[in-house]
Parts: C-alpha cells; sequence; structure tokens
C-alpha cells in the first residue's frame, strides 16, 4: 500500500456548507499564502468509495498533497453517507457543495 506523509501547508480550515437544509462538513486547504488579488485555483475533491465510507479525515494525506503539489486550493467535501443517508443524498451533497 502506498503511504503518502501528512504535510504542512500554510491553512488547514474546517467548514460547514448549508446543503439541500442540512449543513456538511468541509476541509480548505491553503499551500501557501496568497493574495486575493492572485487567487490560486480550487480543486473540489469528493473522496470515493460508493457513497458508503471515507470521511475528511480518512483522505486528509491526500488533499494536503494535492494541494501542495498542485499548489491550489483544495475543497474536500464531507457528504452524507449511506445506507444513512438513502440515493441520491450524497450526490445532491456532493452537487450542492459545488455549486
Amino acid at each position: 500500500m502506498l503511504e503518502i506523509r501528512r504535510r504542512k501547508l500554510f491553512a488547514v480550515e474546517d467548514l460547514r456548507i448549508e446543503v439541500c437544509g442540512a449543513r456538511i462538513g468541509a476541509r480548505l486547504y491553503t499551500p501557501r499564502e496568497h493574495s486575493w488579488a492572485e487567487p490560486l485555483p480550487l480543486l473540489v475533491y469528493y473522496h470515493g468509495r460508493g457513497f458508503t465510507i471515507g470521511s475528511l479525515d480518512s483522505h486528509d494525506a491526500v488533499c494536503r498533497m494535492l494541494s501542495e503539489d498542485g499548489d491550489c486550493l483544495v475543497l474536500s467535501v464531507d457528504y452524507r453517507l449511506a445506507p444513512e443517508q438513502k440515493f441520491p443524498t450524497a450526490a445532491e451533497d456532493a452537487w450542492g457543495a459545488l455549486c
């Protein structure tokens, strides 16, 4: 198994996003200091696993790597999981967070 080290970034911020009448978690990764006059690109990251497992923490190292190596902001979205939440809740959360 490939092990990815947990990289230090300029900032990592936990957020709550209002989607579909619920508040879901998200985490914003910022690789370096920047100004809003010269913004960084944004990558929106959805952890995989069939909308049933995974979390912000389970994919933290990957998001840190993407942010640092890609020199971009990464927004990791913690959509609600099945089977507790029926389809299409996770997909609607993902779309709502993007919007």
